[in-house]
């Protein structure tokens, strides 16, 4: 089973994230920055989609990782909390230009994480996915993805945050 320190810290972020994005009126979800950014709702995209992927990554073909399962956690947290690095977006989780309602994003993010955390039920923290390696991080375990999903929310919530800020001036 997974370890009990993560379906908090996932839950923690998930409301922190639903929290940040109920800032935004729809019109100002979909405002683009001056300066080419994400605009909020590309933010919340990006996170359902990699939510989505993961999700399904988690479900393919797994077997015994053979290492320790959280191994790699620091250095993804790592990652992720150097706000100073540009960290290159996966394909398949590049959000589009269509026009994003917040509250249907927000459900659709809610209804993913459950998802999730109903298949964790069901597999052991030390198992991997062998089929897909993460271009940064390489395989990773359950444990892993899971951090991951936290630390890629958080890095996003602060991307959420400054955006509405940058509204509210």
């Amino acid at each position: 089973m997974i370890s009990e320190q993560i379906v908090p810290a996932i839950n923690e972020s998930t409301t922190q994230l639903l929290r940040a994005i109920n800032r935004f009126s729809s019109r100002s979800f979909n405002e683009t920055p001056p300066n080419g950014d994400w605009s909020a709702g590309q933010v919340a995209e990006h996170i359902l989609l990699t939510d989505i992927f993961i999700s399904r990554i988690l479900q393919k073909d797994l077997e015994f990782a053979g290492r320790k399962t959280d191994e790699k956690v620091s250095m993804i947290k790592e990652a992720f909390d150097n706000g100073e690095d540009e960290l290159n977006s996966l394909e398949f989780t590049m959000p589009s230009d269509m026009l994003k309602d917040p509250v249907a994003i927000q459900q659709k993010i809610s209804r993913e994480r459950n998802a999730i955390f109903h298949f964790l039920d069901t597999v052991e923290e030390d198992a991997i996915c062998s089929d897909y390696a993460h271009p940064l991080f390489g395989k990773l375990t359950m444990t892993e993805w899971c951090w991951f999903i936290v630390y890629n929310t958080k890095r996003n919530i602060l991307h959420l945050e400054k955006l509405s800020g940058e509204m509210v001036n």
